[in-house]
């Protein structure tokens, strides 16, 4: 990445919700290719104003001048070798009792719900109610189907759960195979003083792989 982007990813990282995610998944490196110096992305107000084209965002020009101006345009510390990592992330089916528990609701198009809820007399096809960004309301099925009629919809309801590590055990497993092969071999070395010629001892390694 260019040292533009690691501020404007920097500095954009430090927003809250919704703001954070609306802001970094919009950057283009076009908009600010002109800037003169990377350093005058050096506070989340500046980043906002060279991240994107606010005009052609999906909030519009008055949703990001207004939230610009809220934003303090005085310096803060650039430290990216503090900043942590983003967790790598998935999508995954809608499930309430998930939700409910912290995971974090997600419609298709990257927004966030302000909130999903199943009122207690609800229809039994859409029973949640999801309310979006600007306030409007959408219902959505069981499994967070805006339509069940169409296979994809913006305004689907989604999980955004974090992926897993990669397993260790597959390396613990190699591990251990390579101990096994190495006391095989050591094996048949002090069973025959150590006079076992090289080529047979490389055949008893692959037999035993």
């Amino acid at each position: 990445m260019t040292e533009i982007e690691n501020r404007l990813r920097y500095y954009l990282g430090k927003l809250e919700e919704p703001h954070r995610t609306q802001a970094l998944s919009q950057i283009d490196l076009y908009f600010s290719k002109h800037l003169s110096d990377c350093k005058l992305i050096d506070n989340r107000h500046n980043a906002i104003n060279w991240a994107f084209c606010w005009k052609n965002s999906k909030q519009g020009h008055n949703y990001w001048s207004e939230f610009k101006e809220s934003l303090p345009n005085t310096p803060e510390p650039y430290e990216p070798e503090t900043e942590v990592k983003p967790k790598k992330v998935k999508l995954i089916e809608f499930d309430y009792e998930k939700y409910k528990a912290g995971a974090k609701a997600v419609y298709r198009n990257g927004e966030v719900p302000q909130m999903v809820i199943m009122p207690e007399i609800h229809n039994k096809i859409y029973p949640f109610i999801s309310v979006l960004e600007n306030g409007d309301c959408t219902t959505n099925s069981i499994f967070g189907k805006y339509n069940i009629d169409i296979d994809i919809h913006q305004h689907d309801l989604l999980l955004e759960v974090e992926e897993e590590s990669e397993p260790e055990l597959f390396v613990n497993v190699i591990e251990e195979y390579m101990r096994a092969i190495s006391l095989v071999y050591k094996d048949f070395q002090s069973a025959s003083n150590g006079k076992l010629p090289i080529e047979t001892t490389y055949k008893l390694v692959k037999v035993n792989q």
